[in-house]
């Protein structure tokens, strides 16, 4: 296995325990969680967003979006950057999506949202198509430069 995919392979295991292990967390730990770094980062979000839209609810969505967008980045890099690559991965980031919501219904106080796997899913495609598009980028720019 080339190094790209070891490297590639490990993040996404990481990213995978992180999101999963998000899901499997109780609702009140998961509450206490997301409002201790809500408070953190409350001065930043009502600079960008004000006062009445700078809420734990949005820290949370925007969570799930960077998480998946992180897992999305991982999965281009581990399966390439070519249409059906891409393809593979949107495919695993459903996939993924699908069973993270699916492991709510284990834990107490939880339960899954269709619009969390949405909003999942446009996250990881978020970071295929960033990290597609930066590859692309860097590699004209280095092909230019031979």
């Amino acid at each position: 296995m080339p190094k790209r995919k070891k490297i590639a392979l490990m993040m996404i295991i990481l990213v995978l325990c992180f999101i999963w292990g998000q899901s499997l967390l109780d609702g009140d730990t998961s509450t206490r969680e997301s409002d201790f770094i809500f408070n953190l980062i409350y001065p930043l979000l009502y600079h960008v967003f004000g006062e009445v839209d700078a809420t734990p609810h949005l820290l949370r969505k925007f969570a799930h979006f960077v998480e998946y967008a992180a897992l999305g980045c991982s999965l281009s890099l581990y399966f390439g950057y070519d249409q059906k690559s891409i393809m593979k991965g949107m495919n695993c980031a459903l996939l993924v999506a699908l069973f993270d919501e699916s492991f709510q219904l284990l834990a107490v106080s939880r339960g899954p949202q269709i619009s969390d796997i949405w909003l999942d899913f446009s996250g990881a495609i978020t970071g295929i198509i960033l990290f597609s598009a930066v590859y692309y980028l860097f590699s004209s720019v280095s092909k230019k430069n031979k």
